[in-house]
């Protein structure tokens, strides 16, 4: 597991240099399957193919969680963050904001799962992955 190669990339989406998309294509090139990221804990774990797992700090001020999940919200924000209207670190607040406690992100599923705090969801598809 290239450890460097994901914090340089987390890092590099906080401040607007890498897209979602380049992203996960970083942590492809790495054996990355999926990772988590929990606005309660602030923490972001990433796991690979082989198993192993990675576990740190997620470098973003502790944000209020409405008790709400509003979907309608999250897929506003996702919109906006996917066709450049919202910076990644924009995006966070907003969807906590919208009641988003954490999301996963399945790199082989082709898609992110964001959670709210009763166990609401809404399932986004990668680009490349939804039906036209």
């Amino acid at each position: 597991m290239n450890i460097d190669v994901i914090n340089r990339g987390r890092k590099m989406c906080l401040a607007d240099t890498m897209s979602f998309l380049e992203f996960v294509k970083t942590l492809i090139d790495v054996g990355m399957e999926r990772y988590t990221v929990d606005f309660v804990s602030l923490k972001a774990a990433y796991y690979s193919i082989n198993n192993e797992v990675y576990i740190t700090d997620f470098e973003f001020e502790k944000l209020p969680i409405s008790l709400q999940f509003d979907q309608a919200s999250v897929k506003e924000a996702v919109l906006a963050s996917r066709e450049g209207r919202m910076k990644y670190k924009d995006f966070l607040p907003y969807i906590a904001n919208a009641g988003c406690c954490r999301y996963e992100v399945f790199i082989t599923g082709k898609k992110v799962i964001y959670f709210g705090r009763d166990g609401s969801t809404h399932i986004e598809l990668f680009p490349e992955n939804r039906q036209s």
